[in-house]
């Protein structure tokens, strides 16, 4: 099978009518991954929640004029704070 040829498939599942029962489906699927992830303590957040906010820190100080490695120091290096910039600005500092 060839990508173009899967890609329409892809398409065409998406391009169905949409039942009320798939969308509640779908919905109790997200919930039951939801769930799990958050009982597992995804991305280690029950031990080393707190250093979910470095990155957001260097991603807001460079939003605000900040510059990495000069005006302030990022701990992951100067990069991953204009990432994190990034993903910020997108989100519109949300």
């Amino acid at each position: 099978m060839t990508l173009a040829r899967a890609l329409d498939r892809v398409a065409a599942i998406w391009s169905r009518p949409k039942r009320p029962l798939a969308e509640v489906c779908a919905v109790a699927l997200i919930l039951a991954i939801a769930g799990v992830a958050a009982a597992a303590g995804a991305v280690h957040t029950r031990i080393f929640g707190h250093d979910i906010f470095i990155p957001l820190d260097a991603g807001w100080r460079v939003l605000n004029g900040q510059r990495p490695d000069l005006d302030f120091s990022p701990s992951m290096g100067p990069l991953f704070g204009l990432f994190a910039a990034a993903g910020l600005w997108l989100a519109r500092r949300f």
